[in-house]
């Protein structure tokens, strides 16, 4: 009988530390959705102001327009093409890591798999960001040059 209660003592603090453990993984749990969460909220605002400097870019291309009959024509939109096929290059890889983040974030469960993979689609989004912010002040400073050729 002192056999069988030791063996339910046993048993009951096993299970306790199982319910703690389970406890303790469930908060990290939480937290690390949370953070995802945000890290999402991160990426919609800088799709959002991809979303703006692609309309600055496309009124900058309009002015451009008026200057196609200046010799400094041929090279700007030159220029501008490849800018385009870089920002269509940027879009291409930002959905292809996107794809492959959907597939990644069904086969992960950790979620510092899933943070880690946020992260680098910000760093990214950031990247597009910076690249598209330089076209725009390349294009404005081939603009005033134009301008000044008139």
């Amino acid at each position: 009988l002192e056999q069988k209660n030791t063996l339910i003592d046993n048993l009951q603090t096993a299970s306790l530390k199982k319910e703690l453990e389970f406890k303790e993984n469930f908060e990290k749990f939480n937290a690390n959705e949370s953070k995802i969460s945000l890290k999402n909220e991160k990426i919609d605002n800088l799709e959002k102001e991809i979303g703006t400097l692609k309309a600055s870019n496309i009124l900058l291309e309009n002015e451009m327009e008026e200057c196609k009959k200046k010799e400094v024509e041929f090279e700007l939109m030159k220029e501008l093409e490849q800018k385009n096929t870089l920002i269509d290059n940027l879009q291409t890889a930002s959905l292809k890591k996107e794809l492959e983040f959907k597939e990644n974030f069904e086969k992960f469960n950790a979620n510092e798999s899933k943070i880690s993979l946020k992260n680098e689609k910000i760093d990214n989004l950031e990247k597009e960001i910076g690249t598209l912010k330089a076209s725009n002040i390349l294009l404005e400073n081939e603009m005033e040059e134009c301008k000044k050729k008139e």
